[in-house]
């Protein structure tokens, strides 16, 4: 089991870390970069789309700062076009890359939409938000189980806990069950996200929404059970189109 206050500790860490770099290193490394506090250290999580979500971990202060240091060096190489030399770049850097970039569709669209959701007014228009939805967190869990949310965002008033899917599916019942369980640690997830590196939940948290996203397909997106599984289960239902454009 994940202890929970090491997580908590491990994204003060990650937080004061991240605020001590010059404002253009921020800047440039949030591009295709987050960080993710964990019970076990802080994982450096990439975006970049030639190797999405792929990560390394951090296991104090010193050690996070000086990899920060080192991948901001490399960033002229590894926001090139050079594929090849940048994937390179990443493995030498210790990101744990795909052997063979099979089954990495939902991957890709995470860092997309981690990527462009800050930006994205077709998906504040599509879930009724009141601002932009800004990426919180990636993969967040308390601990082992079945509580993993791939994607947080925030509206400045709700906090939208994503699933993602390649392909379409009914259960929609696993993201009310999220919204169920972090209702119940309410408390304790406010507090971790308080304290989050890169963009920190300050202000208060009214509601918590489940979201689960799916790939768009005409003949599948105009049924009338996706409205019933919406009301039956209280969560929001949306579909994306390529380069994420949400229906």
């Amino acid at each position: 089991m994940s202890n929970k206050k090491d997580i908590l500790q491990n994204a003060k860490i990650a937080t004061a870390v991240w605020n001590g770099l010059d404002k253009d290193q921020r800047e440039e490394l949030h591009k295709y970069f987050h960080l993710r506090p964990t019970n076990s250290g802080i994982t450096i999580i990439t975006t970049l789309p030639f190797s999405p979500m792929r990560g390394l971990v951090e296991k104090n202060d010193v050690n996070l700062r000086k990899k920060l240091d080192d991948i901001y060096k490399e960033l002229p190489i590894l926001y090139s076009t050079e594929e090849g030399k940048a994937k390179e770049c990443l493995n030498v850097l210790g990101f744990k890359l795909r052997e063979q970039d099979t089954d990495s569709l939902e991957e890709a669209v995470q860092a997309l939409m981690i990527r462009n959701m800050s930006t994205d007014s077709s998906l504040q228009k599509r879930l009724g938000a009141k601002e932009k939805i800004r990426f919180i967190a990636s993969e967040f869990i308390f601990e082992q189980g079945n509580n993993r949310v791939d994607i947080i965002g925030y509206d400045g008033t709700d906090l939208y806990l994503f699933e993602l899917k390649k392909d379409r599916t009914t259960k929609v019942e696993q993201v009310r069950k999220y919204v169920d369980y972090y209702n119940k640690n309410r408390a304790l997830l406010v507090d971790i996200l308080r304290d989050y590196p890169i963009n920190p939940v300050k202000s208060p948290v009214n509601d918590l929404r489940g979201v689960m996203v799916m790939q768009f397909a005409e003949r599948s997106a105009g049924k009338t059970c996706w409205d019933d599984l919406k009301k039956e289960h209280g969560v929001d239902i949306v579909f994306y189109e390529k380069y994420l454009a949400f229906k």
